[in-house]
């Protein structure tokens, strides 16, 4: 929807723009259609800006970005049986480790304290909710139910594990296009449930949708999930 946006505006600011199709099919051909537009976004960026880009410190950048998200993996998976107090801020935070921070050396030196944080987190106690969409942090409902609460914590977001680990390239360009094409947001409906079905056997008993934010107050056994088939229960905005 925005891609329209940018366009109007840079024809209206007479800006040059660049944009991406990413296909929704996860295959290989359209991996290596994606990376071939990096490429050519590499050159776009080149000419307009007037600044050559370090292909070796992409390559480190891109390589630095995986080994944060097999961290926070590691840390989401670690904290399955383990009590961390839970703002509404934090988890939407953890969207920034495999979005737009991604690669960067202080959001890798953020999944490296996670990791220590959960060695010395004492045992589970309350319940798990893994969120689905935004979280309204705002709402005076949803701060009295899960605003730093023993009985109920959330423990991730939809938005903050969206990264495919499974496929993997060494050529910058490629894995960049992977992350893309792979996206859990890129496609049907269908990709969104089956990533947050991987929570179903690590720490997530219920998925609360972002869609419920102005409701007095939030029953919070309403959506409890068992491991039967987390798809039959999921409410999706």
């Amino acid at each position: 929807a925005n891609l329209l946006t940018f366009h109007r505006l840079a024809e209206f600011y007479h800006v040059p723009v660049f944009s991406i199709d990413v296909p929704s099919r996860q295959t290989a051909s359209n991996v290596a259609y994606v990376a071939a537009q990096l490429r050519a976004l590499k050159r776009f960026l080149e000419q307009t800006t007037g600044r050559l880009i370090d292909e070796d410190l992409l390559a480190e950048r891109v390589a630095r970005g995986r080994e944060t998200l097999e961290e926070f993996e590691k840390f989401q998976s670690a904290r399955a049986d383990r009590f961390i107090p839970s703002d509404l801020v934090s988890p939407l935070y953890s969207g920034m480790t495999n979005n737009i921070l991604l690669g960067t050396e202080e959001e890798k030196l953020y999944t490296e304290k996670l990791l220590k944080d959960i060695k010395n987190a004492p045992p589970k106690k309350g319940k798990h909710i893994y969120w689905m969409h935004t979280i309204p942090f705002w709402s005076d409902a949803v701060k009295e139910a899960l605003l730093l609460n023993d009985s109920a914590q959330i423990v991730g977001c939809e938005l903050s594990q969206v990264a495919d680990l499974s496929v993997h390239s060494e050529d910058p360009y490629e894995e960049m296009a992977m992350r893309l094409v792979y996206h859990a947001l890129n496609g049907p409906i269908s990709r969104r449930i089956e990533q947050v079905s991987i929570m179903r056997n690590r720490q997530a008993q219920m998925v609360q949708s972002g869609l419920i934010t102005g409701v007095a107050n939030i029953p919070l056994a309403v959506q409890e999930l068992p491991k039967s088939d987390l798809r039959k229960l999921v409410y999706l905005c």
